[in-house]
């Protein structure tokens, strides 16, 4: 048996629709559930501060894309070593001698790889770190604007883009 909503707002059973009674679905369009309160502006502020840092730590992440986070623990290391043997080859690197042999690749192969790859993680890490703290400012000049209401300022934390990673490589002409 249909089941029908009371003047009351009760569910019951009956054969057929009593009056005054409502379909489920007619109840829903004469009392639709009430609005959300809107977010406060701390509300607001934070929930924006969480979505840029997820976007940067999103973007960090692609950055490194399946690098383990022990591997990428040793970065600052290998990068050390580095430098050290590029001033002076007779300098300890335990680090990168270990690697070198369980690469089986010449150490100053290895030593030009680790440095080009730091250079590249540092341009790009710091664009992304950039772009992160440029947000950041936003929601500053947001949160300091003296000329907007706590509703404005709200409106404004949800319309900024939040997007935050590298540049699209370019593509590459097909050749004719």
């Amino acid at each position: 048996m249909p089941a029908y909503i009371s003047p009351q707002g009760h569910p019951e059973v009956w054969k057929e629709k009593p009056a005054g009674y409502f379909t489920p679905e007619e109840w829903m369009a004469a009392h639709p559930a009430p609005e959300p309160e809107p977010p406060t502006l701390d509300e607001a502020r934070a929930d924006t501060v969480q979505a840029i840092n997820g976007a940067f730590e999103a973007a960090c992440a692609a950055l490194l894309g399946e690098e383990p986070p022990s591997a990428t623990a040793t970065y600052a290391i290998q990068q050390a070593e580095a430098q050290a043997f590029t001033a002076d080859p007779a300098a300890p690197t335990p680090m990168l001698d270990m690697l070198a042999v369980t690469r089986r690749m010449d150490k100053a192969e290895l030593v030009r790889r680790v440095l080009v790859k730091a250079a590249l993680y540092k341009q790009a890490s710091g664009l992304l770190l950039g772009q992160q703290q440029a947000l950041m400012d936003d929601v500053t000049a947001i949160m300091d604007a003296p000329e907007l209401s706590d509703s404005l300022k709200i409106v404004a934390m949800e319309n900024l883009d939040i997007s935050i990673g590298l540049p699209a490589a370019p593509e590459e002409e097909a050749p004719a």
